[in-house]
């Protein structure tokens, strides 16, 4: 399929990031702006008709570097839509001649720009398939969470990331700072702390059955 409409390149993997890193520098790529999805991710009718009027012929575009896009988080089929997990804004559109990536990301990878950012109005579906086996699940996660052990490592040995952390800044910026306030809680009480918030005080709990399963595997 992706034959039929586009163009396929195969490219050695190491990381996310470094992947993201090479396309975006060895690709014939005919325009500036990239939509940048992962397998697992589709966009809604809404979200598309959205960015079909964004870039209409004879529209001018904002005068920005990128947009962020809702994710809406499904799991078991169930749409984690409480517990903090929604709305979760994710910078996926930007223009290629001003996208930054940190080679430090072993995991997620985060694309960042210098510019002025807008959000869209409509959702990005991410839903993993393999995700319904909670084995693999499982198993993913864990492997995550050793190469994230050592992208935390790493970062501290370097003090070197491309955004500051700010309770008020952009998404990302916000996230990093939690990052660095939960990083100063002790260990084992990370795990019932993260649960008890994002299921009680976020009303995680109003997600029915798979929502517990998420929370509770997310967190402990």
């Amino acid at each position: 399929i992706a034959r039929r409409y586009g163009r396929v390149e195969h490219h050695a993997f190491e990381t996310h990031s470094r992947q993201w890193k090479w396309a975006l520098e060895n690709l014939p790529l005919s325009n500036d702006w990239i939509l940048a999805l992962d397998a697992d991710q589709r966009l809604t009718p809404e979200l598309a008709a959205e960015l079909q009027n964004l870039f209409s012929p004879g529209r001018t575009i904002p005068d920005v570097d990128g947009y962020y896009l809702n994710r809406r988080q499904i799991f078991k089929g169930q749409w984690i839509r409480h517990g903090g997990y929604y709305p979760k804004y994710l910078l996926k559109l930007f223009r290629a001649s001003r996208v930054q990536l940190d080679p430090g990301d072993l995991v997620d990878h985060h694309f960042y720009v210098p510019g002025r950012t807008l959000k869209l109005r409509h959702d990005l579906v991410e839903d993993n398939q393999n995700e319904n086996n909670i084995s693999f699940w499982t198993e993913k996660h864990n492997r995550y969470a050793r190469l994230l052990a050592q992208e935390e490592l790493g970062r501290r040995k370097t003090a070197r990331t491309l955004i500051r952390p700010a309770i008020f800044g952009s998404p990302d910026q916000r996230v990093l700072w939690a990052k660095n306030l939960w990083s100063r809680c002790p260990s084992y009480v990370r795990p019932i702390l993260y649960f008890s918030y994002r299921y009680f005080f976020r009303l995680g709990f109003l997600d029915g059955k798979q929502g517990f399963v998420f929370h509770f595997l997310q967190a402990f």
